[in-house]
């Protein structure tokens, strides 16, 4: 026969919406930011040397940081190059 159990006070289910509430709201709000590359490959690089006894990057995080790079780079190029644009067109008007 199984063993019973005290029941928890009436708080603890409260506090545990709480933060499980809390815990979407700032899955949502990271979900929505925006991610500064350099920062957040210098983060991992720095929790994977403390946590990973020393190591440095895998290859397939070093291929992921280099791509995204490589994307912000190539985003970044064609918003200059709708602001030209734009600014040509107002230019000739």
């Amino acid at each position: 026969m199984a063993k019973k159990v005290k029941p928890c006070p009436g708080w603890l289910a409260t506090f545990a919406d709480l933060m499980s509430l809390l815990m979407a709201l700032f899955v949502l709000l990271f979900a929505m930011s925006t991610i500064d590359v350099p920062k957040y490959k210098s983060v991992v690089e720095s929790l994977t040397e403390a946590l990973g006894h020393g190591e440095t990057l895998s290859e397939a995080q070093i291929a992921y940081f280099e791509k995204m790079i490589k994307q912000e780079q190539l985003q970044e190029s064609e918003v200059e190059k709708k602001k030209l644009k734009t600014l040509d067109h107002f230019m000739t008007v």
